[in-house]
């Protein structure tokens, strides 16, 4: 017995001597390694360990999106002259985002211009109400106290579904100034861009691609754009699309103007929130203005009328040139007076001062609506008035009376051939059971117009156009 005993324990020796360290302890992530290391080294794989180490096929490059079929465009930038002239084909009326405004839409449009313009690009989708071969962008730092660093932009035909940032970057197209890339705006002036090949039909979609170096801290701007804008750090101007952040407002870029022939004309629509759109889902293109630019386009007679939208949110036709934007009588010169090519005018504003002003009286209402009159027709524009709609003014009934002083004013100021026409708003939206309210089927909130009001002022308005 103890001899079997000998020999087993001579047995069990050699064993753990044949083996070695095998079953020595060792640490986890190293003995998982070494594992691999000798299945990577094993001739004969299982199966299993063969489908493992197949690599995944790499996926096929997205292919870019082709753009619609482009007609044949011109060579070189067209002059001037010879027939041609520029005319507005897009612009919006400016002034500033502020951080410490009590305005929620004035406060959140400084937080992004203070947070996220500078050394970021800034894609902002916009729509032409005409199209053409030659273009030229103006950038305005009217409202910076601070020079503003612009290092790059380009513009493209967008694609895809609206409210989206991509582009067709076969159509990406560099813009100059004076021949630089950059250039430097300084505090309170604007910059009209290089004239440029780049052919856009009306109504098309295009997206300008703005890479920002210094920013002002107050940032000139438009709050309400309907429409949307995008920011990501760095140089994105030329890329197809970008996950940044999105903001609802235009900054910088305020006027888009097409080399055009002689005849061409726009009209400018310069208002309060009415013309600005309140309530219209960004990209919808369903305010009464976009309404009168798809019309005039549909009809070969009026495809040469741009449309272009100077309405601003909240504002009123007097008051402060101080003020945040400033009234629209002290706006006329800029945003009317000095657009290329304008040839019409819609005097769209005073719901603001009515409801909201009881220390405006209707005749000095009444002197500011005559002196843009007088302004206008000393340039040959040709001016339409539009009577203020009602607004449900909650016991204002004086305020109620001064309305209807003002708008039987505008109504004698066209049967006397004062004005060359007269939209009347007032009548076309007002509930003829309650006068002083919008009928129920436009009324948004007791003083914005519904999509379906917007559309029947945009139809009205051009209407009175196509019948001229």
């Amino acid at each position: 017995m103890k001899k079997w005993l000998i020999v087993l324990a001579m047995l069990l020796i050699l064993i753990f001597a044949a083996c070695g360290n095998r079953f020595a302890p060792m640490d986890y992530d190293y003995a998982f390694e070494g594992t691999i290391a000798e299945m990577n080294n094993t001739n004969e794989l299982q199966p299993e360990l063969l489908q493992e180490q197949v690599p995944e096929p790499t996926p096929e490059p997205t292919p870019e999106p082709t753009p619609p079929p482009r007609r044949a465009a011109i060579e070189a930038p067209q002059d001037e002259g010879d027939g041609l002239h520029w005319v507005g084909a897009w612009s919006t009326s400016m002034y500033f985002g502020d951080v410490n405004s009590g305005n929620q839409g004035i406060r959140d449009t400084g937080i992004v211009a203070r947070d996220r313009l500078e050394n970021a690009t800034l894609r902002q989708l916009i729509r032409p109400a005409i199209g053409g071969d030659t273009i030229r962008l103006t950038f305005s730092n009217e409202f910076g106290e601070t020079p503003l660093t612009i290092n790059a932009v380009s513009i493209a035909i967008a694609s895809g579904r609206a409210g989206t940032p991509c582009i067709y970057t076969s159509t990406s197209t560099p813009i100059t100034f004076d021949g630089s890339a950059s250039v430097t705006i300084p505090a309170g002036e604007f910059l009209t861009s290089d004239s440029v090949v780049f052919p856009v039909d009306a109504l098309e979609r295009v997206g300008v691609s703005i890479y920002f170096g210094e920013m002002p801290e107050r940032v000139t701007a438009h709050i309400a754009a309907r429409a949307n804008s995008f920011t990501e750090e760095g140089d994105m101007t030329l890329v197809e699309s970008f996950m940044g952040r999105i903001n609802t407002h235009w900054f910088v870029l305020c006027n888009f103007d097409v080399l055009v022939p002689e005849h061409y004309r726009s009209i400018v629509a310069i208002g309060d929130s009415l013309t600005d759109g309140f309530g219209v889902t960004g990209e919808a293109y369903t305010r009464w203005v976009d309404i009168l630019m798809n019309n005039l386009q549909a009809h070969e007679s009026t495809q040469h009328l741009s449309v272009i939208n100077m309405g601003i949110g909240g504002n009123g036709l007097v008051g402060s040139p101080h003020s945040n934007p400033p009234a629209v009588r002290y706006l006329f010169q800029r945003d009317v007076l000095e657009q290329p090519g304008v040839g019409y005018v819609v005097i769209q504003i005073g719901v603001n001062n009515m409801a909201f002003s009881p220390n405006i009286s209707p005749v000095a209402m009444i002197e500011a609506y005559a002196e843009l009159i007088e302004a206008a027709h000393a340039q040959g524009i040709n001016v339409f008035l539009a009577t203020i709609t009602p607004y449900t003014p909650s016991g204002r009934i004086e305020r109620e009376e001064y309305r209807n002083r003002i708008n039987d004013w505008m109504r004698q100021q066209y049967a006397d051939g004062v004005v060359y026409g007269l939209i009347d708003f007032d009548m076309l939206l007002r509930d003829p059971a309650n006068p002083a309210r919008i009928l129920p089927a436009y009324d948004r909130d007791g003083i914005h117009p519904t999509n379906a009001g917007y559309r029947l002022m945009g139809e009205k308005l051009f209407e009175i156009l196509y019948s001229r």
